[in-house]
């Protein structure tokens, strides 16, 4: 019988004094219900632990937080507690009390998971966010140890016991539905809801063979709604509810976020949760990594024809969700307060904490830019992604240069000075790439307001008598600085006479001119191969790692742009398979 049933039951035997005292209890606990501290107070307890090892609230921000209806967090309470319905339940491969505890420490671990211990070997690997070095780690065996567990129970303990069923499990693989599956939760395939991808030429290069593949369109199919039966393999059921479980943690956290009225305390909120989540996120992919290493082989045996990279693991479904469910709603405000904090940075409006900020924030994007490979080359000025950094490299180089406009009018001393100012801001935010292109643009100036000072002096000049060091003067007279001269001035002598006349009077243009020469100097540097570059690319050499990457890599090892399964055909169709 229905709980509302058995209450009219109950109901229909109290007298009337007794009815209008239930009436007015059932309204004072309606009241209580709709009450929206209540339901978000037990969502955020359950949900979202103690994470100040991961960030901490900006000091003298006065934030507010926005109003929500209950109805918000009553449904992301329930789908909390719900969660343990996803996880499978399989009394021949593990015990309903096996299950309990897997739920139990994943829900805990991506509540509040350990900080990760401190990696020694950074001489050449100086990796400011935990993803970033998760993601240097993912493909070689150099991963530093996890914290011990003293956990009464081991989600490690109960997933070794999966080995002793693994012929079960690969027999569950034996129709296209289930291979189809497999293939779907394998690499994550997910029809984009914008596909930017339509008009590139590796599309264009499949389209005529795509139609021919007798799986495309159940992939198709299955990538719209991933249909879960009681009949569907145990492997990947228990996929399906780490998604679950990790999507569901992703909307209450977007819930938290969204709550900072202020843009500065939302990013800082934003970094601290996404701190935390790559935490669970490694702290997960070692405790379950018997279940990836049974999804692998199994995977392998199962299907020949698929390309060999990249190996499963709990990083990319997990990512996939935070980008999906948080990252998208929240990249624009991330994007646009790191312009607005580069500018007061410039203008000297802001100070160290909000100066960190930015910092956090452009490491928060660069997260969302990388992946297994790409990770490597991040000091390389030819790292290039098409992920949300590319965006922010974009922005900044436009704002870079309005910014600069409004210093040209500046003596040239002065705009020397400027220019490095801002120059050590871009070094210590943005990428390599970023740092270079702007240091192009500066030069350019720069260069330029020299030119014109130097010109200017030598027309004020008057020619005098005086004896100083030949050599010297000979140098210059052959340097950039003496070009620039002769463009004014075809007379040779007056030429040397100006340049004596400044090293006598032991004037500040000297410095000046030795200055101008290094901007030379390194404008031509900048437009050959940068010896950092050369360093970074014969390291990773070393380890298998290129900078130019593949068309099919650049899509199946991507973390930015969801794989649809036309994609993922093609390049089994198209690509030689080892």
């Amino acid at each position: 019988m229905q709980s509302s049933n058995i209450l009219s039951h109950i109901l229909s035997y109290l007298t009337y004094q007794e009815l209008l005292a239930c009436s007015c209890l059932n309204k004072h606990f309606q009241a209580l219900c709709n009450n929206t501290f209540l339901w978000r107070r037990e969502a955020l307890r359950i949900g979202i632990g103690n994470l100040e090892l991961f960030g901490e609230p900006l000091l003298g921000i006065q934030n507010s937080q926005k109003s929500s209806s209950s109805s918000k967090w009553k449904e992301l309470l329930r789908g909390l507690i719900e969660s343990k319905k996803y996880w499978p339940t399989d009394h021949s491969v593990l015990e309903p009390s096996d299950t309990n505890n897997l739920v139990k420490e994943f829900l805990s671990i991506l509540r509040e998971p350990q900080m990760p211990p401190p990696t020694l070997r950074r001489e050449s690997k100086c990796l400011p966010t935990i993803f970033q070095e998760l993601l240097t780690y993912y493909l070689i065996d150099e991963s530093p140890a996890a914290l011990p567990s003293f956990d009464d129970f081991m989600t490690e303990d109960i997933l070794a016991k999966l080995f002793d069923w693994s012929e079960r499990l690969e027999n569950e693989f034996k129709g296209s539905v289930e291979k189809n599956q497999f293939t779907i939760a394998r690499w994550a395939l997910k029809d984009p809801k914008f596909d930017s991808w339509t008009l590139s030429p590796f599309r264009l290069s499949i389209e005529s063979t795509t139609d021919t593949y007798d799986q495309e369109d159940d992939l198709c199919q299955l990538s719209q709604k991933f249909p879960l039966k009681n009949s569907s393999p145990f492997l990947i059921k228990l996929y399906y509810a780490i998604k679950k479980t990790s999507s569901v943690h992703s909307k209450l956290i977007l819930a938290s976020i969204l709550e900072n009225e202020d843009d500065l305390s939302l990013c800082n909120d934003y970094i601290t949760k996404w701190n935390s989540y790559c935490a669970s996120i490694k702290e997960l992919n070692q405790k379950y990594q018997a279940f990836c290493t049974l999804f692998n082989e199994i995977f392998n045996k199962t299907h020949e024809k698929t390309p060999n990279f990249p190996p499963f693991s709990l990083l990319r479904p997990m990512v996939f969700q935070w980008k999906r469910k948080v990252f998208e709603t929240v990249k624009d405000k991330l994007i646009n307060t790191a312009l607005d904090l580069l500018n007061k940075w410039r203008s000297d409006q802001i100070d160290e904490e909000l100066s960190y900020l930015l910092i956090k924030i452009v490491q928060a994007l660069i997260d969302h830019s990388v992946n297994e490979l790409n990770v490597r080359f991040l000091d390389h000025s030819q790292f290039y992604t098409d992920g949300i950094y590319e965006i922010l490299h974009q922005k900044t180089v436009v704002a870079t240069l309005e910014y600069y406009k409004t210093l040209k009018n500046l003596p040239a001393d002065k705009l020397s000075e400027a220019l490095e100012k801002d120059m050590n801001i871009i070094q210590r935010v943005f990428l390599k790439r970023t740092q270079i292109e702007i240091e192009k643009i500066r030069n350019e100036i720069e260069i330029s307001a020299w030119k014109s000072c130097f010109c200017e002096s030598y027309k004020e000049f008057k020619a005098g008598i005086c004896c100083v060091n030949s050599n010297v003067t000979e140098n210059l007279l052959d340097s950039e600085f003496g070009r620039i001269l002769f463009n004014v001035d075809f007379n040779k002598n007056r030429i040397r006479q100006f340049i004596e006349t400044l090293q006598w009077r032991n004037d500040k243009m000297v410095e000046n001119i030795q200055h101008f020469l290094k901007l030379f100097e390194r404008k031509v540097e900048l437009q050959e191969k940068l010896i950092d570059d050369l360093i970074i690319e014969e390291e990773n050499e070393q380890c298998g790692f290129m900078l130019e990457q593949s068309p099919e890599e650049r899509i199946l090892f991507s973390l930015t742009n969801d794989i649809s399964p036309q994609q993922f055909m093609g390049i089994v169709i198209n690509t030689d398979l080892l």
